[in-house]
């Protein structure tokens, strides 16, 4: 877990002091690496480059998830108005606006392999209009999955040998405007700070944090 990772989470996490009572079956689960690929010409508000550091966590309730195609045992799509997601690309801040999606793929036709995904939907951002931003986990065998079912840890790494990307995607164009490799990923605790999340508090720390360097250059 890289120095950013740390940040970011103590920066949301140390919110949680005096905050409600957690909900109890809420999964959060943060990820961090560095980027490997960014599309020629393209730009954020604040630059990135190969090698810039990205951090984020995801949330969503397990029980209140249904699988959207319950009539194929190998895809499992699952759909978490409520759920949440956030990432740090450098210094560009993104949040989801209308929850996010996990799928679950056990053994992909043709390919004999799993896929992992835990995107946020379409949203706009920085001016651009993305089609998708989050995981994509896939492995290189028949993989760790049994079925589609949801997962409700954090994935090992060590299964999706294939490719542990973080990407985003913009609306209409075809490949990655960007693409990091997913050095680390892990279950996080819950202590009260969901409750914070996606009212403005998260914008609210980033902001501040973006002061407070700006206030030292």
């Amino acid at each position: 877990m890289n120095l950013r990772a740390v940040k970011f989470l103590a920066a949301i996490f140390g919110l949680a002091v005096g905050a409600a009572p957690s909900v109890g079956t809420v999964v959060t689960i943060a990820f961090s690496g560095e980027l490997t690929s960014v599309a020629d010409g393209f730009t954020l508000s604040y630059p990135i480059e190969v090698g810039t550091p990205f951090s984020g966590l995801y949330s969503f309730d397990p029980d209140s998830a249904s699988d959207a195609i319950p009539s194929d045992p190998r895809v499992g799509s699952y759909s978490f108005p409520s759920g949440y997601m956030a990432v740090e690309v450098g210094d560009n801040a993104f949040q989801s606006s209308g929850g996010i999606l996990v799928a679950v793929l056990n053994d992909i036709p043709g390919f004999n392999r799993d896929l992992y995904q835990a995107t946020m939907g379409s949203l706009t951002s920085q001016g651009i209009l993305w089609h998708a931003m989050g995981l994509d986990f896939e492995s290189l065998d028949s993989g760790p999955f049994a079925s589609d079912a949801l997962l409700t840890t954090a994935p090992d790494l060590n299964d999706f040998g294939f490719r542990r990307s973080f990407l985003g995607l913009e609306q209409g164009v075809r490949d990655p405007r960007f693409v990091g490799e997913v050095t680390w990923i892990a279950q996080v605790p819950e202590p009260g700070a969901l409750a914070l999340l996606g009212t403005g508090v998260l914008l609210c720390v980033q902001r501040n944090r973006g002061r407070a360097r700006r206030a030292l250059r």
